[in-house]
């Protein structure tokens, strides 16, 4: 789990560094510690992590296309896959079923 949140961090670190948005990586930076935490404990589900990389490989593919508004759109899916993941793995009941458009 610790190598995998690591390669997590890094990869949304660095879509966050190439979207030229100076504020959101530093925000990044300073909840690395928490952020790490989380990851942690969210990759010793195993069942997340294909999804989430074949997610991620998607989301690079849309951006080495070109094709900005679906890498956004991917980054979406791989938020709301993430979220509804989180609120199951800590057990948090009711989240994981609610619909957030």
């Amino acid at each position: 789990a610790e190598q995998t949140a690591q390669v997590d961090f890094a990869f949304h670190h660095r879509i966050a560094m190439a979207s030229g948005n100076l504020i959101y990586p530093l925000m990044m930076n300073s909840f690395r510690v928490l952020y790490l935490d989380i990851l942690r404990r969210f990759y010793r589900d195993g069942s997340v992590i294909d999804p989430i990389f074949k997610m991620h490989s998607g989301i690079i593919a849309h951006i080495r296309q070109g094709k900005a508004s679906d890498a956004r759109q991917a980054m979406r899916d791989l938020l709301d896959f993430s979220e509804k993941n989180l609120y199951r793995i800590f057990g948090i009941e009711g989240k994981a079923d609610e619909n957030h458009d």
